[in-house]
């Protein structure tokens, strides 16, 4: 007996996304950027060739139990951006910041001028 998918044609082949084969090509080089970063005060991270990213302070300690590092989060975020991304297309950008670091002050931010993740 088949497995249901949930799908409701489970009888037509869903089609590959090109765009989830052309991240996962990224996410190699971008790691090894980010790498790169984490000796110096800041960089540019090449994302394709439309979008840079400036990144300041890639090796401050953003978690100083784990010593984790403003590189070591945005790692972890190219490596579940495949899963997360689909959960979070279309909906408003909101989150805490802390410039000092978790221990330190915090503020947060929301984009209620309809900014939403790019697509």
């Amino acid at each position: 007996m088949a497995r249901r998918t949930g799908r409701r044609n489970e009888s037509v082949p869903r089609e590959p996304d090109v765009r989830k084969q052309e991240a996962d090509c990224r996410v190699p080089l971008l790691l090894a950027q980010l790498d790169g970063l984490r000796e110096k005060t800041q960089g540019l991270v090449e994302i394709d060739a439309k979008h840079r990213l400036l990144v300041k302070h890639p090796s401050r300690i953003l978690w100083p139990r784990l010593r984790l590092t403003t590189v070591d989060l945005m790692s972890f975020y190219v490596r579940i951006a495949g899963v997360l991304l689909p959960h979070v297309r279309d909906r408003p950008l909101a989150f805490r910041r802390f410039p000092k670091g978790t221990e330190g002050p915090s503020r947060s931010i929301s984009a209620s001028n309809g900014l939403r993740l790019p697509a």
